[in-house]
Formats: structure tokens, sequence, C-alpha cells
């Protein structure tokens, strides 16, 4: 039987970089260590022989190979937090550190001619720079105006993201330097030039950016954009004429609603083209799972120079996808029911590429200029052969309009009716689709059905699909979500009508909204919600969002906010239900699933609350081991308590309380 601490054993495969010539992968590899309760990653090779360790780091990240393919420059941090950008020999040996300590610096580029490396980092700023003043010894912040913090950074210290170049004996200078923060750095073929994202002048417009270029020694900036879009990581054409770039075409839209678009620019500037003007397919990878959380990934442009290859999600696939320079055609690269979360390409156009599917919680493959497909051996083979996957069944239901929705089916591991649970993904313009999910898995090992799926609003089938419940948060949505529930009871022997519902982010919302609006669940797991649309509007790391998502605005004090709100149900819900948070959840705050537990307690509700530190929103992704664990622990206890499938004496620290089953010495560590 699976069991909660399994995941400690699995081996996560990040960030495949292909050689220049198409001969050997460098990737990330990453394991659990629970004693020290972190993530380790070390640096990986493949070649003909396989794969062998290539660095003894516990920290390392963002391999990136010179462009004569003769050495690899890598991220290390260490037990501080500062991270180094080193260097090493393509044929191995001692790393050498390049530069730093910096806190937060992206990956590096080499130049052309493999003399020097572009990146951004943070350094600090003169205070007409920065909009936070920050006291280390104490841990005081002024801050003069937004933003000031991020999910996935936490609250900001003054410093400021911008563009580095280092020489190989170390010399460190800052080429683009003032009161913005960039990243991305690409060189442009002949090395001359540095193009990037940034976001000089957009003052308190978190997201809005456009690329920009500075000469390789420093100097002014120059706009090659100017959009104020929301912008990933652009690439040179190798003939150095244009720049290509996935994004959107401006900020107004920041919830994924809409499909971004693939354009191209000249590399001097000017107006943009668009080579996907129908938004006709989602750009990016939009499939989710509990195995990590993913970045975006720069285009690659073929050997010729007529084809931009990036990725595309549709229909719960994440694939890759090529289209042509001159926006005539597109054609698939890489193909398949699975979910390509990074790759990179060859010189040659050999492309290396790590995906999840189903059954495989990640793996790398190759594709070879000829076309031909290498999957190499699967890291985590004798975990899987301990922990046999069961293989989800893809349905198709039909919502009360009609519309065609998609959804996945897990039975219980043991045979005949069970109690079922009903996943709610979060975005709300996410997508559950052909990606493993060690949480449903677990779930179903544990005795119960699953059903997740994709209701109206998720991304990957057209932009209508996903635009549909704006301004309907509630109504369309919720509708939806109960017809992928009703097709998992026509389908599925359950047990007596033993249901419940979890979910996270717009997921925890759908929890608590539905839980107070219908009664077809006994239970629920409410995580990192949004329960309360006026304070989630206004403290949130992302302003608008909310606002846009929902069609509402303050132009009423925020009445209709309040009004709209899930909190103003909680009276209706009898279903137990346990809430669980991160207190350095910047996406949807603490107070979120403070206010639901104070009132449904109040209400003398069976309620009951687990708040984690020390991580963020991303914390059934990317959270520290022990907060992991405690997770999914709390989470099937809950589950099994209230569905009928075990007993509990119910004091204080039961959810953290290890099955009979787990082998390891993982116990909770409670006082």
């Amino acid at each position: 039987m699976m069991t909660p601490s399994d995941f400690l054993d699995l081996i996560g495969v990040e960030d495949p970089q292909i050689s220049p010539d198409g001969r050997s992968i460098v990737y990330v590899r990453s394991c659990y260590n629970l004693d020290a309760n972190r993530t380790e990653r070390s640096l990986w090779r493949i070649r003909k022989s396989g794969a062998e360790s290539f660095t003894q780091g516990i920290a390392d990240r963002a391999p990136r190979w010179s462009t004569d393919g003769t050495k690899i420059a890598f991220l290390r941090t260490n037990e501080d937090k500062e991270t180094h950008l080193l260097v090493m020999s393509a044929d191995g040996g001692e790393p050498r550190v390049l530069a730093g300590p910096f806190t937060r610096i992206g990956a590096p580029e080499w130049s052309p001619d493999c003399s020097r490396l572009a990146f951004a980092a943070a350094i600090e700023m003169e205070a007409d720079k920065t909009t936070v003043a920050f006291d280390e010894l104490s841990g005081a912040r002024h801050i003069v105006a937004l933003p000031y913090k991020h999910d996935s950074i936490g609250l900001f210290d003054g410093k400021r993201m911008q563009i580095h170049v280092v020489g190989l004996d170390g010399e460190v200078t800052v080429v683009a330097r003032g009161a913005f923060d960039a990243g991305t750095p690409v060189w442009a073929p002949n090395g001359k030039r540095i193009a990037f994202v940034a976001n000089p002048g957009n003052g308190e417009r978190l997201y809005a950016n456009d690329l920009y270029d500075v000469p390789a020694e420093g100097g002014e900036l120059r706009r090659l954009t100017e959009m104020n879009g929301i912008f990933d990581a652009p690439a040179y054409s190798r003939d150095g004429r244009e720049l290509a770039f996935v994004g959107y075409e401006d900020d107004k839209v920041i919830s994924g609603a809409r499909n971004r678009q693939l354009w191209c620019v000249g590399a001097e500037g000017g107006k943009p083209r668009s080579l996907t003007p129908d938004r006709k397919d989602y750009l990016g990878d939009a499939v989710i799972s509990d195995m990590r959380a993913h970045d975006g990934v720069s285009p690659y442009w073929s050997p010729d120079d007529q084809a931009i290859i990036i990725q595309r999600s549709l229909e719960g696939r994440c694939e890759l996808f090529a289209y042509k320079r001159d926006g005539s055609a597109s054609q698939e690269f890489v193909t398949g029911d699975m979910d390509i979360y990074a790759f990179s390409g060859a010189r040659n156009g050999a492309i290396a590429f790590a995906s999840t599917d189903l059954g495989d919680p990640g793996s790398i493959a190759h594709v070879g200029p000829d076309g031909t497909l290498t999957r190499y051996p699967n890291e985590n083979a004798g975990w899987l052969e301990a922990h046999p996957p069961l293989v989800p069944e893809r349905i198709r239901p039909k919502a009360g309009d009609g519309t065609e929705l998609d959804a996945w089916l897990i039975r219980a591991a043991k045979k005949g009716p069970a109690p079922l649970v009903h996943a709610v993904h979060g975005g709300p313009h996410a997508a559950y689709g052909f990606a493993y999910f060690f949480e449903f898995q677990l779930l179903a090992q544990l005795g119960m059905h699953v059903v997740f799926g994709n209701p109206r609003g998720s991304q990957s089938y057209g932009e209508g699909y996903a635009d549909a419940i704006t301004g309907k948060w509630g109504d369309l949505d919720a509708s939806d979500v109960l017809a992928i529930l009703r097709a998992a009871k026509e389908r599925l022997p359950i047990d007596d009508n033993k249901i419940g519902l979890q979910g996270g982010s717009y997921g925890g919302f759908m929890t608590t909204w539905l839980l107070g609006h219908c009664k077809e669940y006994m239970c629920g797991v409410s995580m990192r919600a949004v329960n309360e649309y006026v304070t989630e509007g206004t403290v949130n790391d992302i302003p608008g969002f909310l606002e846009y998502e929902l069609s509402l605005d303050w132009s009423d004090g925020g009445r209709k906010l309040f009004d709209a709100s899930p909190m103003r149900a909680v009276e209706n819900i009898d279903a137990p239900l346990l809430i669980m948070h991160s207190e350095r959840d910047f996406r949807c705050p603490i107070d979120q699933g403070e206010q639901l537990f104070g009132r449904l307690r109040a209400l003398g509700k069976t309620a009951q609350f687990v708040r984690f530190a020390n991580d963020g929103h991303d914390l059934s992704r990317n959270g520290t081991p022990r907060n992991k664990l405690l997770r999914y622990r709390a989470l099937c206890h809950w589950l099994r308590q209230y569905l009928g499938l075990e007993q509990s004496e119910g004091g204080a620290g039961w959810l953290f309380a290890p099955f009979h089953e787990e082998t390891q010495n993982v116990e909770a560590g409670l006082s």
C-alpha cells in the first residue's frame, strides 16, 4: 500500500540542457532530505554511456552550456541562502566561482564567443530607485509604493534585479541599472548587445513589461517594444534580425483567461508582429502536477531560422509545436498524452525535453535532427515498480448547456464500492491533464475513488472555454464542477454516497463555495483558498487579478465584492471542513483561512485548521519535505475519517500522525 511518506523516495528531473552538438544533456536532479528538511539538487549528465553525477552540490541549478560546448555555467546556493555563479569544464572537475554572492539571481547566458556571461541579479539600490527600505537588524520595512511582495520571492528587501555581465576572469559589470527590475538576458548573435525583459516607468503595474536591449559593455537602454505587455524570455533568431517571445500584448489581462501570442520584433525595435493573431491555442504549459512548479521556457529557433518551437497546451496535454517564422503555418513537433514541462535545443535541431504523464512522475527524452525519439532510463523505475500507478480513465461529460467537459477517474485500489474524492484545480486557468499526481494515486491506494477534471475556466481548451467564467465565479463554473461529479457517480461504485470535496487556491474557493451552496458532499478540504473577496483583492500579490476575474470593481466601496464572497454562505456549511493554509502565502494570504476557520467555529460547525510555516502558495508542489509530508497526512486522515474509512481519537495532532504502514522513520516530531 502507498503511504504519504512514499513521495520522499521520488527523484525529480528538471531543466534539461542539451549540448550545442546535441550529443549530451545536463539536467537538474532533485531528491528529498527529510532530516535536513530540504529538497537537494545537483547536476547530472546523460551521454551514450548513461546518466552520471556531474556536480556534488546540494543546491545546484540552471546549468547552461557555453556555445562551443567546452564549459558549463550554473548556480549554487549555500547554507546561508547566498547564491554564486560557477563555471566548470564540460569534461568535469572542480567548478570555480565567477560571481556572487547574491540573494536572488537568474539563469546565466553565455556570450557567442564564450568569454562572458550575462545574468540578472538583485543588488542594493539608491533610495530614489526602489520602493522598499529594509532594516536588516530588525526586519522592519519602509514601503512607499506597490509592489512590496511576491509569493515566489517573499517580502521585498529594496534590492532590484539588474543586468550583469561577468568575464571568465571574474570581473563583474552592471550593464543595465535603474529604477526597474529586469530579467532573462539574451545575447545578440554578434555579441554586441544584450536583450532582456524589464519594466522601467511602469510604476505600480506589477506585471507590465517590455523588451529592451543595452550595449554589452553597458550604456543607454533601448526600448524594443512599446506594449506594456506581460512577456516571457525572448530568443534571438540565428541571423540576429529578430527576437521571438511569448506573452500578452498588454497587462490588463493578468488572469490567464486569454491566450498568449507568439511575437517577433526586429532586433532594432519596432512594432511586433504576432504569429498567432487568432489566439487559438494556449502557448506555454498550463498543465499542473504536485511533482513540481515549472517556469516558462524561451522559444527555440530551428537551424534554418524558418520555424520557432514553443510549448503549446491542448486538452490536458503540453506539447512542442513549431510555428513558421512568417506566420503562414504551424505543425506538431513532439506530441502525445503527456506534459512537456521543460526543453532546450541544439545547433543541429536536436531537442532535449522533460515530461510527465499519468504513470510517470518525470523523465528525460531526446529528439534527434532526423526526428528520432529516444527516451532515457527513468530515474523512478524502481519506485514505480514498487508503487504501480493506477491508470486513470478519461471521460468527457456534458455540461448543462451541452458543452463538452473533460475529466479523469482513478478507481480505488480495492475493488468494489468505495468513497469518492472530487478534486478541483486552482488557477482558475490551470488544467489537470496527462501529468502524474502523487496525491491522487495516494488517495486511491488508501481506498478512495478520485475524480479530477477541467470545468470551464480551465486552460488548454480554447480561449472561449477559459474566459467563459469571467464574471461568473460560483455560477457557470460550479455548474460544470457538479456535472463532472454526476458523471463520476454514474460510472463508479460509490459507497453509500460518501463523497468528499477538495481543492487548492481557486479550487479551495470552489470547495468553500460548493459546501455553502449544495449538499452533495459529506466533507471537504479547503486549501490556500480565496474566501473573502474584499481582503483578498487588497492584500494579495497580484493587484487587479480578482477584480478582473469577477468583473467587479471598487466603485461601490467594495459592496458587491463583499456580498459575492464565499464567506456570506458559511452558515450553510454543514459538512466537516478542514482548512489548510501557509503563513507565508502572499497569493492568497493566511487571513483567508483564518476568517473561514474562525467563523465556522463561532457557528459551532465541525472545522479544523492546519497552518504551515515557512512555505508559500506553492507548498503542495515545491514546499519543504516535512510540510509536504504533513499536508499529505492531514489530507488523507481527514478524508478517510469523514468518509468512514478510519476512526481517529481526535486529539490535537491526529492529522499529523504517521500511517501504520509507513516504514520510514518519519515521525511528526510533535511537542
